[in-house]
Parts: structure tokens; sequence; C-alpha cells
């Protein structure tokens, strides 16, 4: 602690060792015990470390190097850092020379010659290395954990410390085999992929490369997972997504997708084309621009949301990086780049509804006595509406489903988008279900190579970062149960029929002469378009199924096979739940070929107890009925006693609703 008191106590300890030990014991001591890096404690131990050689002797060249590392150990390791620690030992020979220890010409000499420096001793496997090597990272930097560098490695190689961590081995385990599976041959480019429970934060696998303990790359340390910075293609088209649904805009808005020149806010311009260079889709909704990737769609609904806004969105969803609000990073087009690890929180973030929990890798320190020194409890912060939230999963879902990111999908309820930088130099694929948070990127990691040829294809987003997410995630969820997403009106229920030239908005019939027709999205499943009637059109009936007493699957199912559309809508009953109890129009009815058919299906109400949130603060009590399984919504009443304080709800604490139900809150303001 850097406090007076700390500073008294220290200068007292130093004033009764000057008066026991003259200084060159003092230094004595002091180089015996002090750290060389690389858990190197002594001068003796960084002497055999270093130079395979007893301190002795250590020539004056060997010497000054080690001298040079007390200041900073980690920055000037000759075996990290060649050239800072070759540039630090001639500045302690400068030192020298000025304070009369070696003549002039003896440091020209000394100076010019190389290090030699021992290497390393090979190191030992352990599982999970680059997430090891992040939670060591975090432990030397971050000061809660000690004030200065040198206190901090004190403190994580001498301290007698017991880390807990929150990594799944058996999950880290599936994320590096998933990956040297999937990029299996020499020459491929290499990947990185963070796993995230997004209901705790907690981290679960990091794979920062193909091998951490690789002898014969000298970058094989670099996590590219948590240190690398890369574009991020059309996977951040998520962030700006995001950013126009909290607007209030809708995903069945309709914007140009041709490609074209834009004119910017402020004056320039900006060129934007399409993945397929120079194709347009006419005017399309947003989700088919999401779905099909659409550039020119994702330009211009940048500039309608606004660059700021959505470096905001993004900033507030867990992207740390440094993001400058130009439109181009609409498509992908950063200044700086971000990492693996950013890109899984923010989708950590959707999964959670919303609710951002800072991703944690250490759970608790113990110190050697077994007594916590540190706990790492989560701490949700509602940052975007759970609305927006399920509207948004509500389109990635069919992003995997019928979209770029069909490579990715797992069988299971799942959203997720691609990303391919330009000239294919990063290929992303960032997804998640209820219950895990990935992100994947491929990419060769210190050079700005193209993917044009990787076991024959050019690497895309929906291809191999697709290939490892899907391997990854299905190993790592086979053993939980499938989660649903909440349920959002904005859920997908576009479906594409064919519409006769010749009429306004009439579905073609199979009279409608060959190329007269074209096709057109509707937006709800319960929309029924009349028939062409200009072309002597067969009027064709068909007999409705009866479906009374199935199960909801199997009903859906034959009334499909039918040729009907259905319509599903929940009935409080006593019967078992997904039993079909009634049908509209009733089985035998005949009807024209397009229609719908609407059945009522048993439930059974859910219900649970309200926790009471009287008294806490309006983002706790946000927290604590989202983690019950309910919504929030809040309005204010004067009370300059308790502003920002929940002074009342409904339902009351204590009492049983329905789950994803609704608690209003009224909170006190000035």
């Amino acid at each position: 602690e850097r406090t007076i008191n700390r500073k008294i106590k220290e200068a007292v300890l130093a004033y009764e060792l000057e008066k026991r030990y003259p200084k060159k014991k003092i230094l004595e001591k002091y180089i015996n015990t002090v750290y060389f890096s690389h858990g190197n404690y002594g001068i003796e131990t960084a002497a055999e470390a270093f130079f395979g050689k007893k301190v002795e002797k250590l020539k004056i060249e060997e010497s000054a190097l080690l001298a040079g590392l007390i200041r900073s150990p980690q920055r000037y390791s000759p075996w990290n850092h060649k050239d800072k620690a070759l540039a630090r030992r001639n500045l302690v020979l400068t030192k020298m020379r000025e304070l009369g220890y070696i003549s002039k010409i003896d440091t020209i000499k000394i100076k010019a010659r190389p290090l030699k420096i021992k290497p390393p001793k090979p190191e030992r496997r352990y599982p999970g290395a680059y997430f090891v090597e992040h939670v060591r990272h975090q432990m030397l930097t971050d000061k809660r954990f000690g004030e200065t560098e040198q206190d901090r490695a004190n403190n994580l190689y001498k301290g007698g410390l017991r880390i807990y961590t929150t990594i799944s081995l058996s999950k880290q385990q599936m994320a590096d085999n998933a990956i040297q599976t999937i990029l299996n041959r020499s020459g491929d480019p290499s990947a990185s992929l963070v796993s995230i429970d997004p209901k705790t934060g907690k981290v679960l696998a990091i794979a920062g490369g193909r091998d951490f303990f690789d002898q014969k790359n000298k970058h094989a340390k670099f996590n590219l997972a948590t240190q690398s910075k890369r574009q991020t293609g059309s996977s951040f088209k998520v962030f700006v997504l995001t950013t126009a649904i909290t607007q209030g805009i809708t995903p069945y808005k309709t914007i140009d997708s041709s490609p074209g020149t834009l004119s910017l806010p402020g004056g320039g311009t900006w060129r934007v084309d399409n993945y397929t260079e120079g194709r347009g889709y006419g005017r399309i909704t947003i989700r088919q621009g999401t779905i099909q990737s659409v550039n020119a769609l994702y330009a211009r609904l940048m500039l309608d949301v606004g660059a700021k806004n959505v470096v905001r969105i993004a900033k507030k969803m867990g992207i740390k990086s440094k993001l400058s609000p130009n439109p181009a990073i609409a498509l992908g087009g950063l200044k700086y780049g971000v990492n693996a690890y950013e890109m899984a929180s923010a989708m950590a973030t959707l999964a959670n509804e919303g609710t951002y929990i800072e991703p944690i890798t250490i759970s608790k320190i113990t110190d050697s006595n077994k007594k916590i020194i540190f706990s790492n409890k989560p701490r949700p912060k509602l940052v975007i509406s759970p609305t927006v939230a399920s509207t948004v999963t509500s389109i990635l879902k069919d992003v995997m489903t019928r979209g770029t990111g069909r490579g990715a999908n797992i069988g299971r309820p799942a959203a997720g988008k691609t990303g391919t930088a330009q000239s294919y130099r990063d290929a992303w694929f960032i997804g998640y279900t209820p219950d895990m948070a990935t992100a994947v990127w491929v990419g060769h990691p210190h050079a700005q190579v193209a993917m044009l040829s990787v076991h024959g294809r050019r690497v895309t987003g929906g291809s191999f970062p697709a290939s490892i997410w899907r391997q990854y995630m299905k190993e790592a969820l086979a053993k939980t149960p499938k989660s649903k997403f909440p349920y959002s009106k904005y859920a997908s229920r576009e479906r594409t029929v064919q519409i006769c030239n010749g009429t306004t908005d009439m579905q073609a019939c199979n009279a409608c002469p060959p190329g007269s027709t074209y096709s057109k999205t509707l937006h709800s499943s319960k929309t029924v378009l009349r028939q062409c009637n200009m072309h002597e059109c067969e009027e064709e009936t068909s007999k409705v199924p009866k479906v009374v007493g199935l199960s909801a699957k199997s009903a859906v199912r034959k009334l499909n096979a039918a040729g009907f559309e259905v319509v599903k809508k929940r009935k409080d009953s006593s019967r078992p739940t997904n039993i079909v109890l009634s049908q509209s129009p009733a089985g035998g009815t005949k009807v024209k070929r397009i229609r719908t058919v609407v059945i009522y299906i048993s439930q059974k109400i859910e219900t649970t107890t309200v926790p009471s949130v009287v008294g806490q603060s309006e983002s706790e009590a946000a927290s604590t009925l989202s983690s019950a399984g309910f919504k929030a919504t809040v309005s204010y009443q004067s009370n300059p006693d308790q502003v920002g304080i929940v002074i009342s709800q409904s339902p009351a604490g204590g009492s049983q609703a329905e789950e994803n139900s609704i608690v209003s809150l009224i909170v006190g303001s000035q």
C-alpha cells in the first residue's frame, strides 16, 4: 500500500540495516535475492540460467547484463528481448566508464562483443499454456497484485500463492483439438479461440496459437487470442445491427443493397462493393442483409445510425481496444483491430440478454496460509435492453441456419456471424448459445498474408473458422441440455413466394407463363396472398389433415407435408405439455391450397418466486431480477432521499409469477 505509515516503517528499517551492515553487505544480500526474470532469483541462479557458469566466472559484459536486468527483468530479458538486453548492458558499461571502473578503450572493446546467452532449457509441457500465460501476464501487470513490477513478480514467484483459475481443462483440450484437426497441414494459418460462460463471465478456454512450446518458432508464446489486434471483417456488423435495433429500427426496414459511392457526413465519399463484386439485391430488409452479409446495405445503415453510436455500443458490450468512429468499421475496416478475447466477451453480452460481465480468468487467490487474499466476483451490468438482445439474436440465428454461417450449425439454438477481412487476411466466426459464447479467428500471425489457397480454397469466415467453432461447440456442449433463447417478436417468420408480374401482389399459379414471375419475401407466416386470376389458374383444393391429439412436432410435420403453413398458439391445459388441443380449420375441411392452419397446443404455466429488490439500486435490481428469470421495467417517482433506489415493486417480492414475466419497479428520483 502506498501510505505514509508504510514509508515510515521502511525508513526505520533502512536506518537499522545501515547501522548493522556496511553498504557492500547490504548490496550483497540484495543481489543474492533480487529477481532476474524467468523464475530466477539471486545472482548465482541468474548466472547459471543465462550463462551456464558460477557467478565468480562471469565476464565483465555478462555481469553488466545481469546488473541491467534488475530494473525491469521482463522488459530486458535476454531470451525474449535480445536487442533491449544488449542496449541495457551497454548502458551499464557506459556508466562503469563514467565512474572509472573501466577504461575508455576497454568500454569500446567490450561493447563490441555480441551477447552469448545460454538457450533456455526445454520447457515442461502442461495443458492450457496460453491460458496460464494470460493469467501470469495479469499477475505481472495488474496493480491489484502489487504496486510495482518488482512487487508483482515477488508475489507471483515467491509469495507462496495458490491461484485458482476458471479454465475448464476438458474444454481447453477440445479447443486445441478443434484447431489442430481443422488446420492440420504444414503451412496452414494459425487460429485463436476464446470461450466464455455468459452467465458468470468465466473464461473456459483460451487457444492462442498452434504450439506454445514450439522451440523453433520465436513467436510461439505470443498469444493471438489476447495480444493480437486484427481486422474483423463483417463480424463487426453485429455492433451496427445492435445499434440500429437499439435506436428503434426494425429488422424489416428495407435498405438499398446496391454497390455505389456514398457521401460521408462532413464531406468526402465512400465507395462500397459487395462480396460478390458489382452485385446488388435491390431494396432488401436488414434481416436479409445480415443473413447474406451485404456490405452495401450495412454501409448505408451505418450512416443512418452513426459511427460514434456504434463505437459506444461496441464498448458497452465488451470491446476494450481503441475504436475510431469511422463509418468503414461497419465492414470491419478498423484502424487498430481487436482480438478474440474481446469478441467472445461481446458475444457473451448478447447471450446473457444484454447484461455485460467482465471476463474473468482468476476466481480467487490464497496465500501460503490458505487465507483468501483476492476473490473475483462477477459484476453484471445491463448495457443493452433484453428486447434488443433477443431481436439481434433472432437475426443471427438465421445467419447460421440459412446464411453465411451455415457451416457452423450445431443442431441446437445458436446465433453467430461470419467475418472476412480485406484480401482474405483475417477470417472470423463469432457466435453463442444461451450457455456459451465463443470467438474464433484464423490468419497468419505476424505477416499480413492473404489466405487465397488453404486446402485448395479461399479462407472466409464461413469456412475454417465456422468449422472450428462447430467442432468445438458440439463437443463442449455435448453434455449440456439444449437451451432456447428468449422469445422475440421479430423471430424469423419469413418465407419466399413467387409473384405474377401482371398482377398487384398476387401469388403466381401453375398457369403463369415461365419468366413472368419474381420472388417476394413475406415477413409473417400468417400472410396469405390471393392467387393470380389472369391466367386461368386452376382452383386447387386440399383437405386439412386432422392433427388434434398429436404432439406439436408431429402435427407441424404432418401439416407441412400436406402443403400448409402452421401457426402455433399456446393454451393452458391440464393435459400433458405440447399436445394439440384443437385446430382451425378443423381436420377434414376442404380449403384452397394456399392456407394456414392454427393449432392450439397445451402448456403448463411455470411459476417461480419473485425476488425482493426494494432497497437495491436500479442496476442491482435489474441484475437480480434477470438472474431469477424476470424482466424489469422502470418508472421514476420524486424521492430525494432515495435517488436511484427501488422504492416499490409489482409483483411484490416473495409472490409467484410466470418465468420471463415483467416486474415493474418504481425508482426514486430528484
